[in-house]
């Protein structure tokens, strides 16, 4: 945060001659880090540490009156952790990165975005993401060991089968799956 504010700092001071800056500047932070539990407005907020190259986590939050929850993970590897931590939440959003392309969705080699994640030669190497994701049925496993009530299969790569991912997921899951859209609401 405190490195926004620096790179930010000029337009940040404009902007109190102009607007309220509430939620702007002054925003309470604080870390998180392995055991972090929040309470705020009716919700308890707890993170997971999971498994990625780069420190991340999963969230899961909890309302206090319904005891509805909602768990959010991270980029990581299949770990028995999450299922644990997602222990009968009622949404699980999962990332699952890894996936096979579908031919059909690949624009001709002028139109592709983004070449690296074209298979073949020129892809990008999947044992790195592998190493560092979920594919669907993983999701669909961890889901399942969780006993959850619904899974939201997030961290979509360009161009991927999402039919089939739906399909590996439910192929390991007896909830409900769903493959993650933009704007896409969900209610328990």
């Amino acid at each position: 945060m405190e490195a926004l504010y620096d790179i930010y700092a000029e337009d940040i001071e404009y902007r109190k001659d102009v607007y309220p800056t509430d939620g702007i500047s002054g925003i309470e932070t604080k870390r998180v880090t392995d055991g972090f539990s929040r309470q705020m407005d009716g919700w308890e907020i707890t993170a997971l540490p999971v498994d990625h190259s780069i420190e991340t986590y999963a969230y899961r939050f909890e309302e206090d009156e319904t005891g509805e929850s909602f768990v959010f993970s991270g980029d990581t590897q299949k770990i028995q952790s999450l299922a644990d931590f997602a222990a009968d939440a009622d949404i699980l959003v999962q990332d699952s990165n890894t996936a096979p392309v579908d031919e059909d969705q690949v624009p001709s080699d002028t139109q592709f975005v983004w070449p690296q994640y074209a298979a073949g030669d020129e892809g990008l190497d999947e044992s790195t993401l592998t190493a560092n994701h979920c594919d669907a049925t993983d999701a669909g496993e961890i889901a399942q060991d969780a006993g959850v009530q619904t899974l939201v299969l997030t961290h979509l790569m360009p161009y991927r089968d999402l039919d089939a991912m739906q399909r590996d997921a439910e192929s390991v899951f007896d909830g409900d799956v769903i493959v993650a859209e933009d704007g896409l609401r969900l209610t328990p």
